[in-house]
């Protein structure tokens, strides 16, 4: 940020003085002209650099929202594990150490059934776990909604408004939301992320956050960026009226 801020002055000063060069030996009016479109591309080009000044730190508060809502359903999917006790058991089927897709056989009290997952994803028996409850206990996306909001405060991030959607991704509808009836526009929304082993059932999030809680990481650039430019446009001005 500080080489971003020590770069913009540079900036200013490398105009300021080409504009002196080049303006001291002009005719007046000829002075104004250029002036006047120093003034215009400057301003432009100021604009371009706010908006993706926004637009970073927009990225960086979905990247946020994504982080929170693993965090979460994995949380609620421990929870529904729990309550579920022994009802269902899980197993590996001998493999050698040299492979990368094992067999996992499922238990449950009436149905028995293997599936093959990649030993070295992470995230492979949280999926698989999804998959097996997503029929006779699916998630609840209130409870996901709560320890979403709880990690995004966490985070910095004060939500105001948010709800939750599971969404399956085959027909891409959504199955179950804490959405009001009518949704509001203008929130924020999480990418959508695939749940169990074989990406049918997804979930997403949206929120109603403060612009200045998003551009809060850059607020203090973002504020020496304008006032540098306020000062590059009086100086602007200033040298076209002396000419």
């Amino acid at each position: 940020m500080f080489l971003l801020i020590f770069c913009n002055i540079l900036k200013i000063i490398l105009i300021l003085s080409l504009q002196i060069l080049f303006l001291i030996n002009m005719k007046k009016i000829y002075a104004k002209y250029i002036g006047t479109v120093a003034l215009i591309v400057l301003l432009i080009l100021q604009t371009v650099w706010v908006n993706r000044l926004y637009r970073l730190s927009l990225s960086n508060c979905r990247q946020t929202m994504d982080q929170c809502l693993v965090q979460a359903t994995d949380i609620e999917l421990n929870d529904r594990l729990l309550s579920l006790g022994d009802q269902f058991t899980k197993k590996f089927v001998p493999y050698k150490d040299t492979v990368t897709f094992v067999t996992q056989k499922i238990e449950t009290s009436d149905t028995v059934f293997s599936v093959r997952i990649n030993k070295n994803d992470p995230t492979a028996s949280f999926k698989l776990h999804q998959y097996v409850l997503n029929d006779f206990l699916p998630m609840d996306v209130k409870t996901v909604d709560i320890l979403f909001r709880r990690c995004m405060n966490e985070h910095s991030f004060p939500v105001k408004e948010s709800y939750i959607e599971l969404i399956n991704l085959k027909k891409n509808i959504v199955v179950s939301s804490d959405a009001p009836e009518e949704k509001p526009s203008g929130y924020v929304e999480s990418s959508t992320i695939a749940l169990d082993i074989i990406n049918t059932i997804g979930v997403r999030a949206s929120v109603d956050v403060d612009v200045l809680i998003i551009i809060k990481p850059f607020l203090t650039y973002l504020i020496i960026t304008i006032i540098l430019t306020l000062i590059e446009l009086c100086c602007i001005v200033w040298l076209v009226r002396t000419i």
